[in-house]
């Protein structure tokens, strides 16, 4: 058990949130060949709607 609170508290903190966006920009940028919409950080706009929305 006492290994699961660090555990949790690595899963879910900034720098992996940034990371596990990251990777969905990859996933969603793979499956365009729009040069525009690649260039575009959805998941983290996205992100940032919901953030401002639920203050």
């Amino acid at each position: 058990m006492d290994v699961i609170t660090p555990m949790a508290e690595s899963l879910f903190n900034d720098d992996m949130k940034d990371l596990s966006m990251d990777f969905l920009e990859l996933g969603l940028d793979s499956i365009t060949d729009n040069e525009i919409l690649r260039e575009i950080p959805i998941v983290k706009a996205v992100c940032a709607i919901k953030k401002h929305l639920s203050q």
